[in-house]
């Protein structure tokens, strides 16, 4: 075991909320474990050599991984208690066990989700039921083929994504009467990340409200449900 393993992360992640995740992670470690000013210091320094041996130019990424390892072989004892290493071992194991649970639940949550996904569509109309599974084809397309589109690719994704926001307003609320029929209303998996994007700007008065907030309220509504209609089942 290894003490600060997602400390490491930090020094490899390439996008900047992955580093401030860390940090956040570094910060509560700290608080549970109870850690001395003299094992922080302890912390900071190691982290040092780490930063070190990453920054080093001459050395191929296996050298850094080994000497790594190396380091990490012995971090836990270099720096823990043995009642603080006894800690952090229950944590790692309550927090894999935490994680095996979420996996499960997010399975059983899809394949009741794609249950429903199919029932509902007895309510769908033939017409839509066939636009809905030519657009789902193109999304699935164009995920696997986003390198080298053309403008015309482009042109045909945006007019693509109108339809499914033309459908996902049209069947919004015979979805959302569904969905809450069968205890499904608040699921996380309907939610886009662009529905809390403009949520958060309505919230913070980074845009104009006056001119803005009803269309920014048709487009929350549209894609809430866009998932939901393109889901295979």
């Amino acid at each position: 075991m290894m003490l600060l393993g997602i400390m490491f992360l930090s020094l490899c992640a390439t996008a900047q909320r992955n580093d401030v995740r860390t940090m956040n992670a570094q910060e509560q470690l700290r608080s549970e474990l109870n850690l001395t000013d003299a094992q922080q210091e302890k912390m900071k320094l190691r982290r040092a050599e780490y930063e070190k041996i990453m920054s080093n130019l001459e050395w191929t990424d296996e050298v850094k991984k080994e000497k790594i390892i190396e380091m990490k072989m012995t971090e836990d004892e270099d720096i823990l208690s043995a009642e603080q290493r006894e800690m952090l071992k229950r944590k790692r194991a309550a927090r894999s066990a935490d994680q095996m649970l979420r996996r499960d639940k997010r399975k059983a949550d899809l394949v009741q989700m794609q249950t429903l996904r199919a029932e509902f569509d007895k309510q769908i109309s033939t017409e839509d039921r066939e636009m809905i599974a030519d657009l789902r084809s193109k999304v699935m397309q164009n995920r696997k083929a986003r390198d080298g589109k053309s403008s015309a690719d482009g042109e045909n994704q945006q007019a693509n994504k109108k339809l499914i926001k033309s459908l996902s307003l049209k069947y919004e609320d015979r979805v959302k009467a569904f969905l809450k029929e069968n205890g499904m209303v608040e699921n996380k998996k309907l939610k886009s990340k662009k529905s809390h994007k403009v949520k958060g700007d309505i919230e913070k008065g980074r845009r104009d409200r006056s001119n803005r907030n009803g269309s920014l309220r048709r487009d929350r509504r549209g894609n809430k449900v866009d998932k939901f209609l393109l889901m295979e089942f």
